[in-house]
């Protein structure tokens, strides 16, 4: 039997404030903690949908507008980011896309931060959707790239194999440089910058070896 939404986000925003609470984030560049949540400006901040909850919460409390599917998992995500100080706006390539689409384009023109997941919400894993780009420029800011690794975690059987950090474990964070969304393959560099921020997240977190995006087992 599956559990509705309403019943499963509630629990699942509690279990989230808890295990996020315990982490201690670092930025890569610097070695640097990070203590308490992370200043956003006006740019659309795109993630791989794996790194989705480190980094949601890293940045939580500061009514950035996230896009997340009208799915039944976007339902329990919707209600987390909403918990952390998201607003969100809901659709998907197929349902209130459009929609959900002005909305975004609209708060990131009032200068609202912006957060899209690229290879959400079906994927494929770590493939970069062009929305994302269009988004941008329709709102007329920069795409920041950013991505996290831990140094302990779990990852779920789904699509994005998504991360879950260990409580207490160590989570190194990145941010690229800002991106022109009205560039020559803007879509290319925002993957290559993803890319890129990740394997370097993974070898500050000792997951990988230099040259190997691999993150053995988490």
């Amino acid at each position: 039997m599956k559990l509705s939404p309403t019943v499963v986000a509630p629990a699942a925003g509690l279990l989230a404030r808890f295990l996020c609470g315990s982490w201690r984030f670092r930025d890569e560049a610097s070695g640097r903690a990070l203590r308490g949540p992370q200043p956003l400006r006006p740019a659309l901040y795109a993630l791989w949908h794996e790194q989705l909850l480190p980094l949601a919460y890293l940045h939580r409390g500061q009514g950035a507008v996230a896009l997340v599917s009208r799915h039944r998992d976007g339902e329990i995500l919707a209600r987390v980011l909403t918990g952390l100080g998201y607003d969100v706006a809901r659709g998907s390539s197929t349902r209130g896309g459009a929609a959900a689409y002005r909305a975004l384009v609209r708060a990131g023109r009032e200068g609202r931060p912006l957060a899209l997941t690229p290879d959400g919400p079906r994927g494929p894993r770590r493939r970069a959707d062009p929305g994302a780009v269009r988004a941008a420029v329709a709102a007329g800011v920069p795409i920041v790239p950013a991505a996290a690794a831990a140094e302990r975690g779990w990852r779920l059987r789904s699509w994005d194999r998504f991360l879950v950090p260990a409580p207490g474990t160590r989570v190194w964070v990145a941010h690229g440089e800002a991106l022109d969304p009205r560039a020559t393959d803007a879509l290319g560099h925002l993957e290559e910058a993803l890319q890129a921020l990740s394997e370097r997240c993974l070898i500050a977190a000792g997951r990988a070896a230099p040259g190997s995006a691999q993150d053995h087992g988490i």
